[in-house]
């Protein structure tokens, strides 16, 4: 083990890959183009402002340009990084490339001293520059007494500014200065220059963590390369570093953890998704961190699910098939996106974070989480509506087989008795319409069908219904066969024999027929089937139900029209 007296001070990786030319600048193909051209045509100006957020190279860009302008060999591109002056830059200790810090220098005397320091000669070299970092700190009064400084300096002099707050800094002195904007480094740059850093410094890890490294590093090579420092620590001899220890550094629950959770929330699989995320509760890893970890994965399925070539590098890292997107809606994953967003902007304000977790949790599997806020109400709408007409007197039964059938206002329900009168008189057609042999004109299923759904006792199972857009196929003494115009939820209702069970049971209630099979068939619906009903096999109510089906129809309100008036629970 090296003593004290043998043991070399440590220099960190983001110092030791530091760039030193322009074409070592990672990201920043536009900054690098511009510099490059402005020193091979003499066309430097004099002053810069460098703006972006941290870490992407601006500092580094500065000294970069210092050593370019004041190399020994020349006004160069290409600094030799080898003479006195691109040496005394590097190290920080250049006489004539002076490095203010702004956080601790704002006031106006420290402007005034740096007045009067810029007619001061250079001390052997080409140019005196200034690079001021963090600029954004100088007061309103030290900005204003350098604006007529940084406007005509002198003809030696240089001023580079850096910031990573642009909206900060007042417009003259914007005006006064040459801008260049630096971008986040792409997470593919990022990935590529981690690499070069483990090969050259033989840092065994493998793709998983380098992606781990370049995701939570947010476009900043200097957290990118200090991250890598940090976790080249865990690494005895030559063995690999894996992906878990990692994890286990920083606290982070392993993506497929995760996806897991979200694979069994979107299915619906409420005793595992609760079982999981009880896990990873009593992990103790941070909530906070936990909701972010988790936006981040559903936020890539969400792109995976439109973007074929993304949903196989996903697949890749998380070791698994993505199955599940195939099976669920893009609405139902935003959604979810929502209401974790929405949850993680409170969670400080929340009393218990692990509970806010588990009821954000639960309330993602009900079913009805996928009913939206505008569909909630419209039902609301329609309940208001529908008590207007409770007061209504019912006209007299002779009165409606004297005058012609009026089409009933929008809003308006129909009275119980005249509900029941006409359900019992209209279950008798549909019954004898069943024994007869198919027609073109399916009304007569589809009031069946409508009355069948009212009378479903679940309501999960009615959205499922609802939303699957289905109708009645067929129905016989031993068969009920369901035609769904989309397939989105068709597993949870062909393999869920509860929700069977309760669809025969309506069946047997509203029809009289009690067949043992329900089968589910997805048939889109190529038209809109009209509901038709012959007068002449209706009496006295049945006049009403044709007047009211004609209503729905000239409103284009065809289902609105036929829960009202069976006395079905609107489904959206």
């Amino acid at each position: 083990m090296p003593t004290l007296a043998t043991m070399k001070q440590y220099q960190p990786l983001y110092l030791k890959y530091r760039p030193q030319k322009l074409s070592e600048l990672v990201g920043q193909d536009v900054v690098t183009r511009t510099l490059s051209n402005a020193i091979a045509y003499n066309k430097i100006v004099h002053a810069y402002l460098f703006c972006g957020p941290r870490g992407t190279g601006k500092t580094s860009t500065a000294r970069i340009l210092a050593k370019s302008l004041n190399c020994e060999s020349g006004i160069t591109v290409e600094p030799c990084g080898q003479c006195v002056s691109c040496q005394s830059i590097t190290n920080g200790n250049s006489l004539d490339v002076i490095e203010i810090d702004a956080a601790s220098h704002r006031k106006v005397e420290d402007a005034e001293d740096l007045i009067n320091r810029v007619n001061l000669g250079t001390y052997g070299s080409r140019f005196k520059i200034y690079i001021i970092d963090e600029v954004h700190m100088l007061t309103d009064h030290a900005f204003n007494a350098l604006l007529k400084t940084l406007e005509e300096p002198p003809k030696n002099v240089i001023f580079i500014l850096a910031t990573t707050e642009e909206y900060k800094i007042i417009p003259t002195i914007i005006s006064r200065c040459q801008k260049l904007d630096f971008k986040p480094i792409s997470q593919e740059k990022l990935e590529k220059r981690v690499k070069e850093i483990t090969n050259k410094e033989k840092i065994n890890i493998d793709e998983t963590v380098i992606s781990f490294i370049a995701k939570r590093s947010n476009g900043c090579l200097r957290d990118a390369v200090s991250l890598l420092d940090q976790i080249s620590v865990l690494q005895v001899e030559n063995k690999p570093i894996s992906s878990s220890e990692v994890f286990e550094l920083f606290g982070i629950v392993h993506r497929t953890s995760l996806f897991k959770l979200i694979e069994s929330v979107l299915s619906f699989n409420r005793k595992e998704s609760i079982d999981l995320a009880e896990e990873l509760i009593k992990s103790g890893k941070d909530i906070s961190e936990l909701f972010k970890d988790l936006l981040e994965l559903i936020i890539d399925l969400a792109k995976a699910k439109i973007d074929p070539g993304y949903k196989n590098k996903l697949k890749l890292e998380l070791s698994g098939d993505l199955n599940i997107l195939d099976k669920v809606s893009q609405e139902h994953i935003l959604k979810i996106i929502d209401r974790l967003h929405d949850t993680q902007s409170k969670l400080r304000f929340a009393l218990s974070q692990e509970l806010q977790f588990m009821a954000d949790i639960m309330s993602m599997l009900d079913e009805d989480f996928l009913v939206s806020v505008s569909e909630l109400k419209i039902r609301i709408e329609k309940l208001e509506t529908g008590r207007v007409g409770e007061n209504i007197k019912e006209q007299p039964k002779a009165a409606r087989h004297c005058e012609e059938p009026k089409p009933r206002a929008e809003g308006v329900a129909v009275s119980d008795e005249a509900i029941s009168q006409s359900l019992h008189e209209s279950k008798e057609i549909v019954s004898s319409a069943l024994s007869e042999p198919p027609r073109n004109d399916n009304s007569d299923l589809d009031i069946l069908w409508q009355r069948i759904v009212g009378l479903i006792e679940s309501n999960p199972t009615k959205t499922l219904l609802a939303q699957s857009e289905s109708y009645l196929l067929q129905l016989t003494k031993e068969i009920v066969e369901v035609g769904l115009s989309k397939d989105m939820f068709l597993p949870r209702l062909d393999q869920d024999a509860k929700k069977k069970e309760m669809i025969l049971k309506a069946v047997n209630i509203a029809s009289g027929l009690d067949p043992k099979l329900i089968r589910f068939k997805v048939v889109p619906r190529q038209t809109k089937r009209e509901l038709f009903v012959e007068t002449s096999k209706l009496p006295e109510a049945k006049v009403e139900l044709k007047a009211n089906i004609h209503t729905a129809r000239s409103s284009d309100d065809f289902t609105n029209a036929v829960s009202e008036l069976l006395g079905a629970k609107q489904i959206e």
